[in-house]
């Protein structure tokens, strides 16, 4: 080692020591994970976990047959996810994903044509897309007439399958034969012929399957981040988090309610109003017992976040990187985590990867011209376009993302596309139609709801554009007051939050930040990407055009690699000019990242960990692709190896001890069971208990219904329901229940029928125990219903107001419009 890499290590090592210590007391001894990791759940988690590594790691490194290998981890997933009760929602939501895959092959193929020789990651990838825009359109099309229900979207996914199905057995066994040549001829050249080649690779050749370990180092790595998916697998059943019981998991009554997705349902808080990208997609799935089968949506989502990033990373440093960086995402709960929830957080990301990896190509696509044709700016484009259906917060993240992106591109004279004959260029401009009209279709939900396109805090601009916010919405309040705190403040809260999430995530602001964590591991990453920044930057990495190929990258252009097949005739360094390109993306695209990352923790009132994912996976990518010196490992990096293993075991540990919903343990294990866990049975146990059963019988799935209670549980409802806290709470309005005639108003634009009250909910909110006294002395709530303390009153609204004048839907609505709008200062 050099000096400057004997000071990087003793760095690091201090750091590390700093981290472990200061974690290992202030979570693990005297803070909030000593108290779980005690648990017997939590053991008995630990112990299986334990067992599962062991199995995972013998048979990918003591068996060397990869159907074997394949085979006997396939068997320990299976009993393990029978066990957990999951194996079959599992099952289901894959051969779904199947289904969205043959669909978006079959638009890909009418695109392209019969010669799409795309690598198979990125021809995956672009069909996930394609089948994932055409479900959205599908379902907004046939919204448009009026029509829904879970029944009929299952009826159109299965008729789908079928259709593309009998589309592809055409295409390879049609009458002439041809179908089956064109679709061998479709195969391109392995990504892992040219992994192999790199030096990580033992036999410096093509490898039987780059999806599997030629060694035990890789084997460990593989099944370390084999383990962590079945982690969130064992908990799969027991992650009913807040968020995905408020709206994740109900689309069945607050998405589709029988008559598409463009009905006005009548929910006034900011989540109904988010784009429904996610949901759209699990709509075949919803409505079942299990709630298994929407939460596994994102769980598949994760595995293929995990494998792209894998991908990236192998495909520049090899083999063992390619597992690397699959184990080091496999140790950050801020992305395991987020695995096992209805929130879109991963779906999400799995398209933002797929947007960097088509950069990625593009970046490299000076060297052959099978992948110089390729239209990667354009696909990158249909997976940007994704990306905005699925989360608010993504039109931040993708765009700056697709910004910094798109200027390398141009910098490096990559945004090119050298097409043959206008027929395919043509039909190559129909790519992005699809996500495009997807992408319509759910920001026309939302305008037609709210009155704005996209809603939380990008109301704001749009309102500035022209567009006027629809009352009863209002989305003034999504970020906090800004005002409410002078700059001085706000950067000491800065400083303590980014503390933290480095650091400790302990006290005010970090019970979002410890559930989905980035950990030491992340720290210590960024340290040394920063180091490595400095000495990219110091021997003229960023200079020019051209000169990208500086300090260690210059080496592997100037070497052949030892022991690659064909090195001399083909050497992997310079027929692969990407491995100079993408550093100088990464070098502009991980900072501007990291800053918009530390404006937004500057600027919310609240900070959730689950915001700066896409930051980590990038980090993990980059770091993983800083190459060896020369073609050869260097003490710095055997040293770091067993830096980051005592902080991967660190990751296990908080991954096991905290989770998005905050269940502790897995789901109990079953021998006996239809092959799910019964989500369904478990609820009208607890209405049972709760004494609301008659209640809930008199409701029907159509019934619109207010329920006054305990947030979110009293959303268990089998109806299209919203709680007093979604009116009043964050992302609601309060301002509606500041006079009564407000709510009733409210009551009557949004067709609620019902009000249901929880035994003792009044006494604990006296405005809401007011609303309702007062309704049931003026008429207005009647045929009450009274069970066991409970309360359940169909709303009648055409007695007096509270000035004793006749109810007045249109004069009352002015009179709140005024007076909301001189509250709000407008």
């Amino acid at each position: 080692m050099n000096r400057r890499e004997k000071w990087i290590l003793a760095l690091a090592g201090l750091l590390v020591l700093f981290l472990l210590t200061i974690q290992g007391i202030g979570l693990w001894i005297l803070g909030p994970f000593h108290q779980i990791i005690v648990d017997h759940a939590t053991a008995a988690m630990l112990a299986e976990t334990a067992a599962v590594l062991v199995w995972n790691f013998w048979w990918l490194s003591r068996v060397e047959r990869p159907g074997l290998q394949i085979t006997g981890c396939a068997a320990g997933l299976a009993v393990f996810s029978w066990c957990h009760r999951i194996l079959v929602p599992l099952a289901g939501t894959a051969l779904y994903v199947g289904v969205l895959l043959l669909a978006g092959r079959n638009v890909r193929k009418g695109i392209f044509g019969k010669s799409s020789l795309l690598p198979t990651a990125e021809r995956l990838g672009l069909d996930l897309i394609l089948g994932c825009a055409l479900w959205i359109v599908i379902v907004c099309l046939v919204s448009l007439t009026g029509h829904g229900g879970l029944w009929l979207w299952r009826t159109l996914a299965a008729l789908l399958g079928a259709v593309c199905g009998l589309a592809e057995l055409w295409a390879r066994h049609g009458k002439s034969g041809a179908g089956a040549g064109d679709w061998r001829r479709e195969r391109p050249r392995s990504w892992g012929r040219e992994i192999s080649q790199i030096p990580d690779s033992p036999t410096g050749g093509p490898s039987g399957s780059c999806l599997l370990p030629e060694n035990r180092k890789q084997a460990l790595l593989a099944a370390f981040a084999l383990t962590m998916v079945m982690v969130q697998i064992g908990r799969l059943n027991l992650s009913l988090d807040y968020d995905s019981l408020h709206y994740g998991l109900r689309s069945a009554y607050v998405l589709d309610n029988g008559r598409g997705i463009f009905e006005d349902l009548g929910m006034v808080n900011l989540v109904y109003t988010y784009p429904k990208g996610l949901e759209v997609l699990a709509l075949p799935l919803n409505g079942t017992p299990t709630y298994g089968f929407v939460l596994s949506l994102s769980l598949l989502a994760t595995v293929g976040v995990m494998l792209l990033a894998g991908h990236i990373a192998g495909r520049r440093a090899g083999k063992t990187r390619r597992f690397w960086a699959m184990a080091m995402l496999g140790a950050v709960p801020g992305v395991m985590n987020m695995a096992a929830t209805a929130k879109s957080d991963n779906v999400t990301l799995l398209f933002q990867l797929l947007f960097f990896d088509f950069v990625c190509c593009a970046l490299g696509a000076a060297g052959e011209k099978q992948e110089r044709e390729q239209p990667w700016f354009l696909m990158g484009l249909c997976a940007y376009l994704m990306t905005l259906v699925l989360k608010p917060t993504a039109i931040v993240f993708s765009t700056i993302m697709a910004a910094v992106c798109l200027f390398c591109l141009v910098w490096c004279r990559r945004l090119r596309i050298t097409i043959k004959g206008r027929g395919k260029w043509t039909r190559l401009l129909f790519l992005p139609l699809l996500p495009a009209a997807a992408v319509a279709g759910l920001w026309y939900r939302t305008w037609k709801m709210t009155g704005v396109p996209v809603t939380s805090i990008f109301a704001g601009i749009f309102e500035r554009l022209g567009f006027t916010v629809r009352l009863p919405y209002t989305f003034t309040g999504v970020i906090g007051n800004p005002a409410s705190l002078s700059t001085g403040e706000k950067l000491t809260r800065l400083v303590r939050r980014i503390w933290g999430m480095a650091v400790l995530p302990l006290g005010e602001d970090m019970d979002h930040v410890i559930i989905a964590w980035g950990t030491g591991l992340v720290t210590l990453l960024a340290f040394l990407w920063v180091c490595w920044l400095a000495g990219f930057v110091r021997t003229g990495g960023m200079r020019g055009r051209r000169g990208f190929a500086a300090g260690e990258h210059a080496a592997a252009g100037k070497h052949a690699v030892p022991g690659a097949h064909g090195s001399a005739a083909r050497p992997w360094a310079s027929a692969r000019p990407w491995a100079s390109a993408q550093p100088f993306c990464e070098a502009l695209l991980l900072p501007v990242l990291g800053l918009a990352c530390i404006y937004s923790v500057y600027t919310l009132s609240q900070v959730d960990g689950n915001y700066f994912i896409l930051f980590y996976t990038l980090l993990i990518t980059g770091v993983s692709g800083i190459r060896q010196r020369h073609g050869r490992k260097t003490g710095l990096e055997r040293n770091l190896s067993g830096l980051l293993a005592p902080l991967a075991a660190a990751g296990l540990f908080a991954t096991c001890c905290t989770s998005w919903a905050g269940a502790v343990g897995f789901t109990p294990v079953s021998l006996i069971h239809p092959g799910w866990y019964d989500h369904r049975e478990a609820i009208q146990e607890r209405q049972a208990e709760a004494g609301i059963s008659e209640i809930v019988s008199a409701l029907t799935p159509r019934s619109r219904v207010v329920a006054f209670g305990e947030h979110p549980r009293v959303l268990d409802l089998p109806c299209s329901v919203q709680s007093y806290y979604d009116i009043t709470g964050s992302g609601g309005n309060v301002y509606l229940v500041k006079k009564l005639d407000y709510f009733k108003w409210y009551l009557d634009i949004s067709g609620t029928e019902y009000i249901f009250v929880e035994k003792g909910y009044g006494d604990r909110q006296s405005r809401a125990g007011e609303i309702i006294r007062y309704m049931i002395e003026d008429k207005s709530l009647t045929d009450l219903v009274y069970e066991d303390g409970n309360l359940l009153g169909r709303v009648h609204l055409g007695g007096p107001d509270s000035d004793g004048n006749p109810y007045d839907r249109q004069r009352i609505g002015r009179e709140f419009a005024e007076s909301f709008y001189q509250y709000m200062g407008k």
